[in-house]
Parts: structure tokens; C-alpha cells; sequence
């Protein structure tokens, strides 16, 4: 349930009350207002994601796919990811919250061009937001997608290209800006409720709006409830069971069997009881509950300044389960000695066991985010200014319970208190641990940019903007001692803590060469307390030569800052197997050629450089007809440098990385010495290379007698996507393997007739590689998957919206992955089958 209601009710109170009394004042100046003489009417510029200049075209330099309030709507999604996810250009490692096993789990990320979540930045009206306090694969920090309510929304301006000489570090694969509603006038209620038809995954929400206008601003304030009941793997046919031999798949029980599976310590197996299907304990998709409110104010100062407020808190509330815990004592260490009352056995040995008795592990995963940001904009001569200051934070709780402390596991097995053998009921109670992992995300900000002319040009003015930013972030991620010391079995923990602060100066002209071609030229200047300073150009073209035909085109290069944990994470250990090449070539021994674990210590970098990236991107958009408009782009990206960890390409070039490799003295001449440890690290390994395609048609028909149709064609095709895993090693093609379908795309149709309107998606995604080879040997395939949403929607009724939606509608399951124990790729496919839902919106 949502907790700290009191103060959630006392911030509504305060804001509703801040919202009657600046309505009471807006009201009196808009009856002032409304004797006043009418003005000429003008074109009025507007912001534009990616660039800093105000153009009176939307269509400008940057491809910026824009999903409007109406389209939000007609979609029937009820959450910003499940927006973004179906996107064409999204790809690759992306996830959601049904990521139950994730390193930051409760959270939503999308990842462009498939370059990872921590290369799509994400801003909140232009702006950036604290990141999510965890890290995925515990160094990739991203913007939680959870944290924003889509009822607050009023529009999302995917840019896609890069824009680090725009908007700094992580825009390298593009930009997400989520557009918050403001200017509205009036309120609305809206609440909606759905499942899906096998009665589970129950949804319920509800939005509340309302707003003021006045010729001196506006206020806009904003709640948003979301609730969702859980799914578990047991729910549906291709996740119930770990064993998928029957989908012509593997077998991924558990050797950890309630009745165990013993094996001699000194190596041969001494009884096989069984094999655990673990599946029906687990969480498909998690119960969450997640309660916001946003105020967004703007009120003129005088006439030529203006403030602006935004203030926005989300709670969000995530519960998940996993399977009780399994000793795997060869894995852990955890000995039952000969003389141990339950071991028949009479020699040491190891159990593989499934501790039924402690119940399935719980995760409970809060998270309060807020944002507070106040600014001032205006004139001043010829100049129009800019500037505001943030703090933006970001906390999440994870708190888990029976999960099993490992030391005392060990210890009451000694003392003959729990059978490690289950063939006895055992209380597990005193070797239980509840765990806790905190974390704390921050941003600080303080921007300035300030736009003008600065001359003409025969084919019209020259726009410059000039601009400086300074930002502090830190993060803080804290686990438990006994985790942080690796004693929860089956669960390990990581811990960062760190900050740094940079300073940024950036410039943007916008040049009209002649009156059928303008440049974009840009360029941004960052110093980083930790790595030092970067600059990154962009240079883009925009030539119309008749009224239906634009092409355009952009080169640009672009970064990503090293991660605060990537830098400044803790020191965890751990015991791969790796092959010691300096000793191998010496003494040729199977211990030194890969068959011994090696002693690691894994900690942060904080030498790390910045990835950097190079992209291309040249398009057309061209209207042959009326009401016809096509859009065609090609785009390609280079991203090297990309930080990762390779412990044994590290061990391979020792001579690279003094000091990481810990050797005992000689044993001989010529011998290098045993390796006592290595310090293993994040390096700037690898590359990775992508193009394709990108196409956008729209065709609109109006009739008189059928009413109007409006259809759209979204689409992807990714030409190639090589990624080379470290210096020195070949290029991978990815495009077509597991995960990285050749082409997506999304085909949409939207038809009104009086008070009557239909909207049908069609969303497909392409097959792919298996991850694992057939059990014959053979490849396999991860068939397409195209599903079906259809809406219908009446407005007939006065101040009244009524919705009802299916999203897909013939309940296609997700195709069969061979590489997950449920059964289906989560970072592509989604598992919740046909979901039902009704929508009422009043306008009052």
C-alpha cells in the first residue's frame, strides 16, 4: 500500500489550495483582460526538442516522432513505458518492471536503436531528472519511467539522433522528452479499470486535472493513481513450468531439491532425488501501486519577465516473489561433515536443497522520486532568456524477506538443528534475514540560455543561442551487511557511493543559407570534476526546394559520461574459472590453462574515460498528395569506448593494467607466479556499429457520407548492428540473433464519424535467432509476433468520454524463447495476454 499518506494528503492539500487562490487572482486579471483590445494575431515559435532555438515549423532539422495527448489516449496504455516499448526504434536491452529479476527491479527503461538504456537520455520538459537509484547490471544508470505518471503528460517528443552537442552526455542513441501538460483550462476526471480475461492482471487508475488561464499565466495541477494486481508464472500455459522440453526446449529445474541431491566432497554425486520446478513460486508481473501529483505554474512578472514552477512527487510501491532459496552447497561452501547426525553417508559431503520451509522470498520495492524546479524566462533588447535551477531526487527502498543468512545456515547445521538433507521438516526461522538495499539518486542544476538574430541574411536571419549549465549529481546505493558481504545465499550485493559536478558551455546558430536551405550548427564544451573535458559538434542541413518535398540531414558526434557506480562501486568477490595465459605458455598445466578459480575483487574505475560516438543521419519527408506524408530516414551510429568488464581479456594483457594482477614469487625460472588475486575492474572495451532505415507515412481521408480516416505506418529495419566485445576481437553481427529483430513496426488506423470513433493498432515485431542452439543441434528460430489493439469511443454524451479497449485482442501468446525460464524474451515480448479496460473521462 502507499505509505506516508498524511504527508501525500498534506502536499495535495497544499497544492489544491495554492491552485483555488492563484485561480481567484487569474480570474480577476482574465476579466481585465477580456476589454483589452485584440492584438494581430502572429505565428508563434515554439520549443523544439533538439535545439535550444524556438522555430514557428515543428518540421525542422531533427527527426522528432511526436505522440500526442489524443494518441496516449487512443492507445489504451496506462504507464509511459508501455508507450515506448512498442516503438519500432526500440530495441535491445530494454525492460520494464515485469524484469522481476532484475538489478534494479521496480523500474522501466527503453533503449533506442538497441544502444542500451544509458544511451537514450531522458528529459522531463527539456530538463533533466535524477536517475533511478539502482543501477542495471549494477553500472547502467538510466531515468525510471515509473517515476513519471502518464496522466500528467501532454505530449512525448522522441528525437531520433544523437544530440550530445544539444543536450550533453547519454544522448548518443537520441532523446525521450516527456512534454507535461500545462495551459489547460477546466478539469477532468478520469477512471479507468481493466484485466485481462483469464481474471488477472487487474488494473485500476484514476486522473484528476485541472487549471487555470489568465492573460498573466497559468496554473496546471495534476493526481494520478495507478494499480496493478499481480501475475504469476503459473498463469499462463508457456511460463507455468520450468521445463519447456515440451516447447522443444531445455529443462531449467533446479538440482536444488526439496528431498536433496547429495555429492561426495570429494566429487562423485551420491543420490539424485529430483529436480525442482521453481516457476510456480515466481511473479510473471509484479503487483505495483503508484500515486503522483505535478503542479506546473508560469505568471508574468512584467512585461518583459515571466516565472515558471514545476513540482512533481511520485510514490511508487512494487511487490515480486521468488522461489525459497536453494543451497547449493558445492557452490557456497556449506560442508555437512560426516559426523553430522543427519548425513548417512559417513564421508563429508554437499547437499543440493531447496529450503521449502522458509517460504518464497519477498521483495518489497518503494520509491519516492520528486522534482522541484523554478525559473525565470523574458526579454531583454533583442535577447530572449532562459534560466532555471533543479533538484531533482530519487529513493528506492528494496526490502526482502526469507531469505536465508548463509553463516548462520552453516552454524545450525553444524549444531544438527536444520536437516540439509530435507528429509525432515526443518524450522528455518533462526536462519532467516531480512534484507535491505537502499539507495539515493541526485541531481542539482543551474542553467542559463539566452536566444537573439544576431544579423541578416538575404534569405532571413541568423539565430544563435549561447547557453552554460553547471549540474551535481551523486548517488548512494547501500546494502545490508550480510549482503554486502555476499552471506545471503543466492543473492549477492554491490554498494557505490560517489558524486562529481560539471560545467557546460554550448552554442547553437541556425543559418539560412538561401531561402530553400538552413543550417544547424552546434557545439558543446563539458568539464567533469572526474574525467575531464569533452566537445562535441553537430552540423545538420535542412534543404525544401517546393512546398511538398524536405530533406534533411545531420553529422554529429556524441558521449556518455562514465557512470557515478561504474566509478565508485564497491568491492565485491568472487571465484571465476579463467585461463592464466602468462603461466599457461610456461608450464602448460591444465590448473593454468583454465582449469582452476582465481580469487577477484570487482570494484570501480575511477580512470574510466567517456564512450564516445560518431552518427549520421539523412532523411526526406515528402507529400506527393494531399493529405498524404511520407517520411524516410537512414541513420547509423558508431559507438566505441563503450564501458564494460572482461576479466580475462584483462588477465590476457596483464602488461596493460600494472598492479591488477597479484602474483606469488617465482617457483622457477621463468614462471611468472601463481596468481594470488586479481583486482578486476570496468575498462573501455567495447564497439559497437548500427544503421538502418527509419519510415513514417500518413495518409489522411475525409468523406462526408464515411466520416474521417487517419492512417499511419511506423516502421524500423535495422540494416546492421556489429559489436566487438573487446580491442583486437572481430566484429559480431547482432541483427537477427537473440534479441535483435531485423525490423518492428506499428500500423495504425483511426476513424471518426460524428460522435463515433475506432482506433486499431497492429504492432509486429520480427523473428529472431534462438540463444541456445535446438536440442538437436540445430538453430532455432524466435517466431514474429504481431498482436492486435482495437478502441471504440463515443463522445456523444455532454462533458463525457467513454472508452472501451482490448489490447490484444486475439490473445496471441509471446513466442517461445529458449534462453528463459519463462519462457518468453521480456525484453522484447510481453506476456499478459488479451487485456480488457473501459475509460470514462468528464470534463467539468
Amino acid at each position: 500500500m502507499i505509505s506516508n499518506k498524511k504527508t501525500l494528503a498534506a502536499l495535495i492539500h497544499l497544492a489544491c489550495s495554492g491552485l483555488v487562490a492563484s485561480g481567484l487572482a487569474f480570474a480577476a486579471t482574465a476579466q481585465a483582460a477580456e476589454q483589452e483590445e485584440e492584438q494581430a494575431v502572429e505565428l508563434q515559435k515554439e520549443s523544439v526538442t533538439g535545439s535550444h532555438l524556438k522555430r514557428v515549423d515543428i518540421e525542422g532539422l531533427t527527426p522528432v516522432l511526436v505522440i500526442d495527448r489524443d494518441q496516449i489516449d487512443n492507445s489504451g496504455a496506462t504507464t509511459v513505458a508501455e508507450v515506448l516499448r512498442k516503438l519500432p526504434s526500440n530495441s535491445g536491452p530494454s525492460f520494464d518492471e515485469k524484469f522481476t529479476n532484475s538489478f534494479a527491479p521496480g523500474s522501466a527503461a527503453v533503449s533506442l536503436r538497441g544502444l542500451g538504456q544509458n544511451a537514450t537520455l531522458v528529459l522531463v520538459n527539456g530538463r533533466r531528472v535524477a536517475n533511478y537509484g539502482f543501477a542495471q547490471n549494477i553500472n547502467e544508470t538510466f531515468v525510471d519511467l515509473n517515476s513519471i505518471p502518464l496522466g500528467a503528460i501532454e505530449r512525448i517528443e522522441v528525437l531520433k539522433d544523437g544530440a550530445s552537442a544539444i543536450y550533453g552526455s547519454d544522448a548518443i542513441a537520441g532523446v525521450i522528452n516527456v512534454i507535461l501538460r500545462k495551459d489547460y483550462e477546466g478539469s477532468e476526471l478520469e477512471l479507468g479499470y481493466g484485466g485481462t480475461d483469464k481474471g488477472d492482471g487487474e488494473e485500476t487508475s484514476a486522473n484528476f486535472l485541472a487549471g487555470v488561464n489568465s492573460a498573466m499565466g497559468n496554473i496546471t495541477f495534476n493526481v494520478n493513481y495507478f494499480k496493478r494486481k499481480a501475475i504469476m508464472h503459473t498463469d499462463r500455459d508457456f511460463s507455468k513450468s520450468a521445463n519447456h522440453e515440451s516447447q522443444g526446449g531445455y529443462d531449467f529445474r533446479s538440482s536444488a531439491y526439496p528431498v536433496a541431491n547429495v555429492r561426495s566432497a570429494s566429487g562423485p554425486w551420491l543420490a539424485i532425488n529430483g529436480f525442482f520446478d521453481y516457476n510456480p513460486y515466481i511473479t510473471l508481473v509484479p503487483a505495483t501501486e503508484r500515486l503522483s501529483t505535478m503542479l506546473n505554474l508560469n505568471r508574468d512578472l512584467n512585461e518583459s519577465v515571466r516565472f515558471f514552477g514545476e513540482f512533481s512527487y511520485t510514490q511508487v510501491r512494487t511487490d515480486a516473489q521468488m522461489a525459497p532459496t536453494p543451497l547449493f552447497g558445492d557452490v557456497e561452501d556449506v560442508v555437512v561433515s560426516a559426523d553430522n547426525p543427519f548425513n548417512t553417508y559417513g564421508e563429508d559431503v554437499y547437499t543440493r536443497w531447496r529450503m521449502l520451509d522458509a517460504g518464497p522470498r519477498k521483495s518489497h520495492i518503494e520509491t519516492d522520486s520528486y522534482r522541484i524546479l523554478a525559473g525565470l524566462e523574458g526579454t531583454w533588447g533583442e535577447w530572449d532568456w532562459n534560466g532555471a535551477a533543479i533538484y531533482s531526487r530519487s529513493k528506492t527502498v528494496d526490502n526482502g524477506k526469507n531469505f536465508i543468512n548463509r553463516l548462520a545456515l552453516i552454524d545450525a547445521i553444524d549444531k544438527g538443528e536444520v536437516n540439509p538433507f530435507g528429509t525432515t521438516p526443518s524450522n528455518l526461522d533462526p536462519v532467516k534475514a531480512s534484507t535491505n538495499r537502499t539507495a539515493i539518486s541526485t541531481l542539482k542544476s543551474i542553467d542559463f540560455t539566452a536566444t537573439t538574430d544576431i544579423f541578416e541574411l538575404p534569405a532571413g536571419s541568423v539565430g544563435l543561442a549561447l547557453g552554460a549549465e553547471y549540474r551535481k549529481e551523486a548517488v548512494e546505493d547501500t546494502p545490508d551487511k550480510l549482503s554486502e558481504e555476499g552471506q545471503i545465499i543466492g543473492s549477492g550485493g554491490t554498494s557505490s557511493e560517489g558524486d562529481r559536478n560539471l560545467t557546460s558551455l554550448y552554442a547553437e546558430a541556425s543559418v539560412p543559407i538561401i531561402d530553400e536551405l538552413e543550417a544547424q550548427l552546434a557545439v558543446r564544451f563539458e568539464d567533469y570534476s572526474d574525467f575531464g573535458t569533452t566537445t562535441n559538434p553537430k552540423i545538420g542541413l535542412r534543404y525544401q526546394p517546393t512546398d511538398w518535398l524536405m530533406v534533411r540531414g545531420s553529422w554529429g558526434t556524441g558521449f556518455r559520461a562514465p557512470s557515478l557506480p561504474e566509478i565508485y562501486l564497491g568491492k565485491s568477490v568472487s571465484y571465476p574459472f579463467l585461463t592464466d595465459t602468462r603461466r599457461c605458455a610456461v608450464t602448460g598445466n591444465d590448473a593454468d590453462c583454465g582449469g582452476s578459480q582465481y580469487k577477484t575483487e570487482f570494484a570501480g574505475n575511477p580512470d574510466l574515460d567517456p564512450e564516445e560516438s560518431d552518427n549520421i543521419y539523412l532523411g526526406f519527408v515528402v507529400e506527393p498528395i494531399d493529405n498524404l506524408n511520407i517520411g524516410l530516414d537512414y541513420w547509423k551510429y558508431k559507438h566505441t569506448d563503450r564501458i564494460d568488464a572482461n576479466t580475462q581479456y584483462l588477465l590476457d594483457h596483464e602488461e596493460a593494467f600494472p598492479g591488477k594482477v597479484v602474483r606469488a614469487d617465482p617457483a622457477f625460472p621463468g614462471d611468472p607466479g601463481e596468481i594470488l588475486l586479481i583486482k578486476d575492474t570496468f575498462l573501455n572495451l567495447s564497439e559497437q556499429k548500427t544503421d538502418g532505415i527509419d519510415f513514417d507515412v500518413r495518409y489522411k481521408i475525409e468523406t462526408d457520407e464515411y466520416g474521417t480516416f487517419e492512417l499511419r505506418g511506423l516502421g524500423t529495419y535495422v540494416l546492421s548492428f556489429k559489436r566487438r566485445a573487446a580491442p583486437g576481437e572481430p566484429l559480431e553481427e547482432l541483427v537477427g540473433t537473440y534479441g535483435y529483430p531485423e525490423f518492428r513496426g506499428n500500423l495504425f488506423l483511426d476513424w471518426t464519424r460524428n460522435d463515433w470513433g475506432v482506433y486499431a493498432a497492429l504492432n509486429y515485431i520480427g523473428s529472431y535467432d534462438q540463444y541456445y542452439p535446438e536440442p538437436d543441434g540445430t538453430d532455432g528460430k524466435v517466431d514474429a509476433w504481431t498482436t492486435f489493439d482495437l478502441q471504440v469511443r463515443y463522445m456523444g454524451f455532454e462533458s463525457l468520454d467513454v472508452r472501451l479497449g482490448v489490447d490484444n485482442l486475439f490473445d496471441e501468446e509471446p513466442p517461445f524463447s529458449n534462453s528463459e525460464t519463462e519462457g518468453y524474451d521480456f525484453a522484447t515480448h510481453d506476456p499478459t495476454g488479451r487485456f480488457i479496460y473501459g475509460r470514462v473521462k468528464w470534463e467539468f
